[in-house]
């Protein structure tokens, strides 16, 4: 239930940037949404990040580089009313900017333990000197990578590949 509201969430904000008057220039290129979350260390939170990606094509705005910019909002969600008695780990929303199989540009927004979900905002590139063009973008949410001895299959909730022209689930990329 609580990922059924939080997806209603993430496509209210996707309606309501999408709904912005478009300039007399420039057309925006539409968001393709995303809701990804991993469950915390304590059995009774969640961390979550919803948003959209929106492409801006070298041609569109005379760039010597593809954009993605990436808009969207993270927080922490309390689902359950028995917490175990442990210091809740600090997570992070991990996106990478692909250009076909090659990352291209890396970026995380921290979810930082007990403050209220807040909006972000960013812009990915391929780089200035070159002209790849970002294919698709991962999103996932992940524990801190701070050295620490966590698993690799709990680390991570399931990632999100949003492609350019749409978004699918990592596992139905293969």
């Amino acid at each position: 239930m609580l990922r059924t509201a939080l997806a209603a969430s993430a496509g209210l904000l996707l309606a309501v940037g999408l709904a912005g008057p478009a300039s007399a220039e420039h057309q925006e290129a539409p968001s393709h949404g995303f809701y990804v979350d991993n469950p915390g260390n304590n059995a009774c939170t969640l961390f979550w990040s919803a948003g959209g990606v929106r492409w801006i094509d070298q041609a569109d705005h005379d760039r010597k580089d593809a954009e993605a910019v990436i808009e969207g909002r993270k927080g922490i969600e309390q689902i359950g009313d028995i917490c175990l008695d442990v210091v809740l780990l600090p997570q992070q929303v991990e996106f990478t900017a692909y250009s076909g199989d090659s990352p291209v540009d890396r970026h995380t927004e921290r979810i930082g333990v007990g403050t209220p979900p807040e909006d972000f905002e960013f812009t990915m590139t391929s780089g200035r000197y070159n002209r790849m063009v970002i294919t698709h973008v991962t999103v996932q949410v992940c524990h801190v990578r701070d050295g620490s001895e966590l698993q690799p299959d709990t680390a991570c909730g399931e990632p999100q590949t949003i492609e350019r022209y749409g978004a699918v689930l990592e596992e139905e990329r293969a």
